[in-house]
């Protein structure tokens, strides 16, 4: 049983995920709303299930992000400042992430009038991952407050800012991880990540977040897909 308990077992590829196109829960309204549910609680209880092998993956990213914070204002001030060079970043990361989320909408809409159930999963857990990051993101906003670059170059956190974590980098990583997975073929993945790379450094670049915001951001992506239930 799978970890709603809803169906049997699938057989899985090497990567540990179910098979594209193969899930029978993947449709919307109540296996919707309970994969949304899932992710949430998945994402909030993970620090309650490690233990000290986790260490080894957790700590080097706890060190690596505080690096990043400790310079996230030095990168900045670095970066081009001219007035047109930051709108051509945010437009960019904007457009970009309207862009990837839109088509895997229209793949849905494809796949539901040409009954073709692979590209409506694809859809739908495309949705259901930029929903659930999002989730996540905003919660995490909400407490941390850090200014933005543009109000404040020293990007104090509990200022009641939103800077902290990137949620244009979770949504674009989660629609991107689930395109490849979907589509493993090199001109998906190579167009998925690609867009996901573009969305998450135009949003440093467009003064929009500092390094570890994207960071961060990418980490939040959907639960289920670095939980390998996807």
């Amino acid at each position: 049983i799978d970890h709603l308990n809803l169906h049997p077992i699938m057989p899985r590829d090497n990567y540990g995920l179910l098979p594209e196109g193969v899930d029978p829960q993947n449709r919307l309204v109540v296996p919707f709303v309970r994969h949304l549910a899932e992710d949430q609680k998945t994402f909030w209880t993970t620090p309650l299930h490690w233990r000290a092998r986790d260490a080894k993956a957790i700590l080097p990213f706890v060190g690596f992000t505080g690096a990043l914070m400790v310079g996230d204002s030095w990168i900045s001030k670095q970066l081009p400042d001219s007035p047109s060079f930051i709108n051509h970043s945010q437009t960019f990361s904007n457009y970009a992430l309207y862009s990837l989320v839109g088509g895997t909408a229209a793949t849905y809409l494809w796949g539901h009038f040409t009954n073709d159930d692979h590209k409506r999963e694809t859809g739908l857990l495309a949705a259901e991952a930029a929903i659930g990051s999002t989730g996540v993101v905003y919660a995490l906003k909400n407490v941390a407050g850090r200014e933005r670059p543009y109000q404040g170059a020293s990007g104090a956190f509990f200022s009641g800012g939103g800077s902290f974590p990137s949620e244009h980098a979770a949504m674009a990583w989660s629609v991107a991880s689930v395109v490849a997975h979907e589509y493993p073929g090199w001109l998906p993945k190579l167009l998925a990540y690609g867009a996901a790379t573009g969305i998450t450094v135009s949003r440093v670049t467009g003064k929009e977040h500092f390094s570890s915001d994207v960071l961060v951001g990418y980490v939040t992506r959907c639960p289920r897909i670095w939980e390998n239930k996807l």
